[in-house]
Order: C-alpha cells, then sequence, then structure tokens
C-alpha cells in the first residue's frame, strides 16, 4: 500500500481547512527565537493574544501579553505606540509600532492562518523586532483558541 501526499509549496501538504479570522483569545508557545534572545528570565513562556471586534464585526484592537520567565507580564500596548491592519485577502493581521521609551526601537507583528488537515484552528504570530532600521530580534509562536480564564 503507498502513502500519497499532495503537495503543497509552503507546508508539503494539502489543507483542507484554513480559518479566516482569529478567535477572540488566543494562547501562544514559542517555537523559535533568535540567537541574541536565550535569556530565560527576559524570555516569554506563554504568550496571550486578545483580538477585539466592533459591532460590524471588523477589527477594533490587538492586544498581545507575555509571560515571561522572571514571573513578569509584559503588554506590548504599554510599550509600543502602533497601530494595527487586517488584510482581508490573506487572512493576516499586521500590526507595526514604535517604542515609547526608545524612539529609535520598533516591532513588527504577524497573525496569519496555519492551513491544517484537521481542523484545528492554529495559528502563526511572528515579532520582528528593529534598532535604528536593523534586525535585533525575531520570534515565532503557534497559537490556538483558548479561555483567558
Amino acid at each position: 500500500m503507498a502513502l500519497t501526499l499532495a503537495t503543497s509549496p509552503a507546508l508539503g501538504f494539502k489543507a483542507d481547512h484554513v480559518p479566516t479570522t482569529p478567535d477572540s483569545y488566543m494562547h501562544c508557545g514559542n517555537v523559535w527565537r533568535s540567537e541574541g534572545n536565550k535569556n530565560i528570565d527576559g524570555s516569554a513562556y506563554l504568550l496571550e493574544l486578545q483580538v477585539e471586534y466592533n459591532a460590524t464585526k471588523t477589527l477594533s484592537s490587538f492586544e498581545v501579553l507575555y509571560h515571561m520567565g522572571s514571573g513578569a507580564v509584559v503588554d506590548r500596548e504599554k510599550q509600543y505606540n502602533g497601530n494595527v491592519k487586517w488584510d482581508e485577502r490573506t487572512s493576516t493581521l499586521v500590526w507595526e509600532g514604535r517604542s515609547w521609551k526608545y524612539g529609535g526601537i520598533t516591532m513588527k507583528g504577524l497573525l496569519r492562518p496555519i492551513p491544517t488537515k484537521s481542523q484545528k484552528n492554529l495559528w502563526r504570530y511572528d515579532e520582528t523586532q528593529y534598532r535604528n532600521g536593523n534586525k535585533v530580534g525575531e520570534y515565532t509562536w503557534i497559537c490556538e483558541p483558548g479561555s483567558n480564564e
């Protein structure tokens, strides 16, 4: 008996399910971070994403909370002045911001669906940090719907 997989250039298999809008609350686990970001106390072990929609079901806010190894919780909204956009065509949420405290530090975050063979609602969240236009940090998270309780 031979197993045949339909391939897709992005993930290596044909997806049957692609979520189109993120749930209002997701929790995420870190799967990759750049080499310069390996300090355990200064690294996040859990990420919470909170997506809010207005009455017409359009995106109204996006919040990113980092649970750090030191026990601290870091709120990106308190660190960065930015904006959020929703790309309907690619089902991708994009936020970009500049540090309130350090003007030369900027950040960009992308939340996009992960196609899966199952009905699992998985999302990928990537953040890239820049200092004076030079990339200084990258983070990748896999997210799924959860409860904020």
